[in-house]
């Protein structure tokens, strides 16, 4: 558990990189897209990212380094991280790969099981959960 000096919320958001297809068809320079209503749940992301820990930083990194995903809203593809302030660069290393990055995890979703490729970009962080969702998120209380 998290003390509550220690905690951080982290607001992320999730897109398909559509770099190969821009390229291809059209002389756009954006590299991403959001798409809406992914296929994925909150179980994948949350696999996703304690595997990547693992692999990245170890059983000990793994047990030092506190993550848990709070909500994922697909319809905005975004979703609330709560992890410490500690590991706020570790998390960063980790979402600056791309989606999945050959990781080992079979997901609920054959679209993450495919080669598409998703990118994630810290959108915020505070301390607070409620002053990072003022507007950009509603939590789910059922």
């Amino acid at each position: 558990m998290i003390s509550n000096n220690n905690r951080l919320y982290i607001l992320v958001s999730i897109y398909y990189s559509f770099t190969h297809l821009f390229h291809r068809f059209s002389n756009s320079t954006e590299e991403s897209e959001t798409l809406n209503c992914f296929n994925i749940d909150q179980s994948d992301i949350e696999a996703y990212f304690k595997a990547n820990i693992i692999l990245q930083y170890g059983i000990l990194g793994y047990v030092g380094f506190p993550f848990k995903v709070l909500q994922f809203d697909n319809v905005k593809n975004i979703f609330i991280i709560e992890t410490n302030n500690d590991c706020l660069t570790k998390l960063h290393l980790i979402i600056s790969n791309q989606f999945p990055a050959q990781c080992p995890v079979d997901f609920s979703s054959n679209i993450l099981n495919s080669k598409m490729q998703y990118k994630f970009k810290i959108l915020k962080f505070n301390n607070s959960l409620s002053s990072l969702i003022h507007d950009d998120f509603v939590l789910n209380t059922s």
